[in-house]
């Protein structure tokens, strides 16, 4: 399907069959082949991959390019897939109770067959021993001017004819990573459309006919454009995982009540990707692991030095912290210590505190710790933004906290460089000298602690 987003909601759409006629395959020496009706589709469009750069996932990121014969003959072909082999082997009068390389001869025909009628329709398409030549001449470019070239042999070496290439011994010894920026697997379209739409929901949309799709969209567009979607932005510091996967729970459950949220890892998250980042967001929500004897992780730590530093983007922006941790160390949660430090000393404005900062034991019960954290923070989006939040009004407000004092507010204000004592309020937070007031910042527990997500 067709996804347009345009000032709201995004909308979904069928793809009309007359923009991408199939290939029908025909054999230039066995005209039987045309009553099997195999046919495949002329190009191969990927949209569900992720460009990765700068440490930032761009969920749109599609892209096509032509098929190697290889490709549709194993699609056509592999058992697991539509096995056409059977149909093929008995056209051709083959025994496959006593010809032991049936397959092999029906596999050339369906080959020659895609190759001439992909010709035919004036469709590109690469021959195997073409490709395969033609990627060892360039990884062999590539190590005399580089001296490193990264692959994966399996899925460079051809299926079909494999030692007849040179790549077939010339790879073998290649080493497997991956270079950034790239495009990385993402998740699949029907998982975006149960997001956006819910289950089920969206599908009306292919009923309609053309000329009503389009008065749809536009209506829906103009109707839209005042209210533009809330746009959150989940930076996560993770340990053992725990913590990213919290995230895309999160961003989950953010999607499907219409926020536009993606999960972004702070490891990856520079200075300048995150001030593009919060420059186009209405609100940043910080989950910290607790790493060692109460610290962020390491590579979160030059993130929150910048968010620190007075030079951050955090003007006007809605925030909250939610830190992992587990209660059997004594430093508690000292990730989400860091981080609401790292806030105050950049300049979060108070008033634009979305929920008390809460902290998930993995010692106790995380999932209602978390569930917890959701809940306030849906609250505090709803009441901060309005309308743009109304999906979230639904979600319960629970959370166990405890009020931060205002003079360990004040504490933290007082700059990177100071150490007033006051600040170890945050490692071991025991008692309130004062209400603080109705705009004060909130801190769930006491100091940090290992054990973290």
């Amino acid at each position: 399907p067709l996804v347009v987003e345009a000032g709201g909601p995004p909308e979904l759409f069928p793809t009309p069959s007359s923009a991408a006629a199939p290939v029908r395959l025909r054999h230039p020496k066995h005209d039987w082949l045309a009553r099997l009706d195999l046919k495949w589709y002329p190009v191969p469009a990927v949209s569900s991959f992720e460009a990765s750069v700068g440490g930032i996932r761009f969920a749109a990121a599609p892209f096509n390019g032509w098929y190697a014969v290889t490709e549709v003959v194993r699609d056509l072909c592999d058992e697991q897939r539509y096995d056409c082999l059977p149909a093929v082997a008995a056209g051709l009068g083959l025994d496959r109770n006593i010809d032991a390389l049936w397959r092999d001869a029906a596999q050339l025909v369906v080959t020659e067959a895609v190759v001439a009628s992909f010709a035919a329709a004036r469709v590109a398409l690469v021959d195997h021993h073409a490709l395969a030549r033609g990627f060892h001449d360039w990884y062999k470019a590539e190590m005399t001017s580089r001296g490193y070239c990264p692959g994966n042999w399996k899925w460079l070496v051809p299926p079909q004819a494999s030692s007849l290439s040179p790549a077939y011994e010339g790879l073998r010894k290649m080493t497997e990573y991956t270079l950034r920026p790239a495009l990385l697997p993402g998740e699949g379209w029907r998982v975006h459309e149960r997001r956006a739409f819910g289950t089920g929901a969206g599908r009306a949309g292919l009923l309609f006919g053309a000329a009503a799709r389009a008065v749809f969209v536009a209506a829906r567009l103009k109707r839209r454009a005042a209210t533009p979607r809330l746009r959150v932005l989940v930076i996560y510091a993770t340990v053992a995982g725990a913590t990213r996967r919290a995230a895309a729970r999160l961003v989950e459950i953010l999607a499907g009540a219409r926020v536009d949220a993606a999960p972004r890892d702070a490891d990856t998250l520079d200075a300048d990707a995150f001030d593009v980042e919060a420059a186009r967001a209405d609100a940043v929500v910080l989950m910290v692991a607790t790493y060692g004897t109460g610290a962020a992780p390491e590579g979160a730590r030059p993130l929150l030095r910048h968010i620190g530093s007075g030079k951050a983007r955090l003007a006007g922006l809605g925030h909250a912290v939610c830190g992992f941790g587990s209660s059997d160390f004594p430093r508690f949660c000292g990730g989400a210590a860091e981080a609401e430090a790292a806030l105050a000393r950049g300049g979060a404005l108070l008033e634009r505190r979305l929920c008390p900062t809460a902290r998930v034991d993995a010692r106790g019960d995380a999932r209602a710790d978390f569930d917890g954290f959701v809940g306030s923070l849906a609250a505090g989006l709803v009441d901060a933004f309005g309308g743009r939040a109304r999906g979230l009004g639904a979600v319960d407000r629970t959370s166990r906290v405890t009020p931060m004092t205002f003079a360990a507010l004040e504490a933290l204000r007082d700059g990177p460089g100071r150490r007033d004592p006051r600040l170890e309020l945050l490692a071991g937070l025991q008692i309130a000298t004062r209400p603080a007031p109705r705009a004060s910042w909130w801190l769930c527990g006491g100091g940090g602690g290992g054990g973290g997500g």
